[in-house]
This record gives structure tokens, sequence and C-alpha cells, in this order.
């Protein structure tokens, strides 16, 4: 079979995957470009951003009744600021010093989804602006730094220390 092939059938499989779990993409697109596709780390980091550009718009359009504007600006924002010294850094470390780190993160973040905050309700008030802007600038060194389209971190920190549904999240 050809290259070609598998990996279209690698990218829908992945983007099957994504559209059931809601995730961003990098997760599972950055590990299948390693390890299946065969590119290097940074090239795989490269490429799983430049997907996940178009996968968080169509996610966004789908739950845009659902946005906290003012929070969401804030964090976007402070994540791109964050973004630009983690993306310069990057490039410094090692790929397997990447994916180690990018496989702790990965396991951190699944261990706190699946534990309950037992609280279902829609927060009325948004975080503090501070815990906004610091999350923001955080998530944006992890997102550059990685190469990863933070859905995977985002939401996590949304739920746990802004108090955002899931669903909201």
């Amino acid at each position: 079979m050809s290259q070609l092939i598998l990996d279209l059938i690698y990218g829908t499989a992945i983007g099957g995957a994504l559209g059931l779990t809601g995730s961003g993409g990098s997760i599972l697109a950055v590990p299948a470009l390693v390890y299946l596709v065969g590119l290097n780390v940074h090239a795989a980091i490269g490429t799983s951003l430049a997907v996940v550009g178009g996968i968080a718009t169509e996610g966004f359009l789908q739950q845009r009744d659902n946005v906290q504007w003012k929070s969401g600006l804030l964090l976007g924002v402070c994540g791109i600021a964050g973004s630009i010294p983690g993306s310069l850094l990057s490039p410094y470390v090692s790929g397997a010093n990447l994916l180690l780190l990018f496989s702790g993160i990965m396991i951190v973040a699944s261990i706190s989804m699946l534990r309950s905050r037992g609280d279902d309700k829609l927060r009325d008030t948004a975080a503090p602006l501070w815990v906004i802007f610091v999350a923001g600038l955080g998530l944006g060194f992890l997102t550059g730094f990685l190469g990863v389209g933070g859905g995977f971190l985002i939401v996590p920190t949304m739920v746990f220390a802004f108090g955002c549904t899931m669903q909201t999240a």
C-alpha cells in the first residue's frame, strides 16, 4: 500500500477520534506523524500546528453559543504572547526530550479530566483576570514549545482553574 494511502487512513482515523472527543488534534497527530508517517519530531510539531487551526475553527463554530467571550479573548491573547518564547526555545531541545515532556503532560491532563469536580452547573462569573492572564501565558508557552494546539491543556485548565463546565470549556 502506498505511503499516501496509509497517511490518508491515519488522518481519517485521527480526525474521527478527534470529532468524537472534541480534542484539538496534536494529542494524536504528533505521535502519529512521528511513529506512523516517519517525520522527525520538529517537523511533526509544525505540521500538526498547521492542521490544528482548522480543527479549532470548526470546533469554535459548533460551540460558539457556549463561549465566555471576555475570558476566552484574554486567554487567547495571552496564549499567543506566551507561544512566541515557547516556539523560539523549542528548536534547542532534543526531539526525545520534547516527546517525553509531551507524554508527561498528556498523562497529567488525562488524569485531571478523569477526576470529577462534582459541579455540572455553568459558572455565571469568569475566573479572576489574573488567573486567566497567567494561565494564558503558561498554556501559550507550552503550546509553542511542544507544538501542540493546546486543547488538551486548555480544557482541563478551564474546568479546574476557571470553574467552567466541560461544555463551556
